[in-house]
């Protein structure tokens, strides 16, 4: 019987030793050699870039500048894309100031615009336009209107035919679209640009497509294009998405914006193309949206 209450008091002693042990580097006797148990926080997850919102605009009235009105964001350091096709006008040869035309300006919100990449005649080659801009927010954004002023090389608006016969002036026919992008780097939002043109004009009669070189997984690749030839649908390959056409263009245009289905998993070459049409003059400007880190 003493035998076994010596046993069960050494079990009792050791129970709350072990336990201290937990919480500090302790002697059975209770001298304590070490400080309360130190935790490494884990680091906070980054959201992926998802798309909040999106706003279209078919400028099928000729008016200049083009407007888009009740932008707006609800998430700090949301990231706007804005992405801008344009006809490039009816030329000199026919009454209209030159044919290599651009975005001059981009402007709303209170924020600042920048151009992030264009494709126009005198780059290209290519007699359209497509650009593409980009403002971040760093707080909620109340709605607000953009403006797109377009001109020309010789810093005059744009003309185009006047479709109800004659000649112009009607200000170019254009399509602007806008996203809302929440989970973007708001100190380095943008990664690889790129442009290109195809058709006759561009000497390079092929479907229309544009490459980039990926900078960093998770990242958004979204494109713009301009068709000067033709008012035809796109077709995409697998693995992109139209986010929008339009193809009512009293000009005979189309204006479209496309992107990939996922966010990219490793960094490397993208293509946006489409498969159909193959032969039109066009012109496509693309961007990497970042991730934030």
């Amino acid at each position: 019987m003493i035998l076994s209450s010596r046993s069960s008091l050494k079990l009792a002693v050791a129970v709350p030793c072990i336990v201290a042990l937990a919480l500090a580097v302790a002697s059975c006797g209770g001298e304590k050699t070490s400080s309360a148990p130190t935790s490494t926080p884990n680091k906070p997850s980054t959201a992926a870039l998802a798309v909040a919102n999106t706003w279209t605009l078919d400028n099928q009235t000729h008016i200049e500048p083009m407007t888009v009105p009740g932008i707006t964001c609800t998430t700090p350091n949301t990231l706007f894309v804005a992405l801008i096709a344009s006809d490039s006008g009816q030329g000199p040869e026919r009454g209209g100031p030159p044919l290599d035309c651009s975005v001059q300006n981009v402007e709303g919100g209170g924020l600042t615009w920048t151009r992030r990449a264009e494709a126009h005649l005198s780059i290209t080659g290519a007699p359209c336009v497509a650009e593409v801009w980009t403002a971040c927010a760093p707080a909620v954004v109340q709605p607000f209107t953009l403006t797109v002023t377009r001109n020309n090389n010789a810093g005059g608006l744009t003309y185009c035919d006047n479709y109800s016969g004659g000649s112009g002036p009607d200000i170019a026919n254009g399509m602007v679209v806008v996203q809302a992008i929440t989970g973007a780097d708001p100190s380095n939002p943008v990664g690889a640009t790129a442009v290109n043109g195809v058709g006759q004009f561009a000497g390079n009669v092929a479907p229309a497509s544009v490459t980039l070189t990926t900078t960093r997984p998770g990242s958004m690749v979204v494109a713009v294009g301009a068709d000067w030839s033709a008012p035809e649908v796109r077709t995409l390959p697998d693995g992109q998405v139209m986010i929008h056409e339009d193809l009512s263009t009293p000009n005979g245009d189309a204006y479209w914006a496309q992107g990939l289905n996922s966010l990219v998993a490793t960094p490397g070459p993208v293509t946006l193309s489409v498969t159909a049409p193959t032969e039109d003059s066009c012109n496509m400007a693309a961007i990497e949206v970042l991730q934030a880190p």
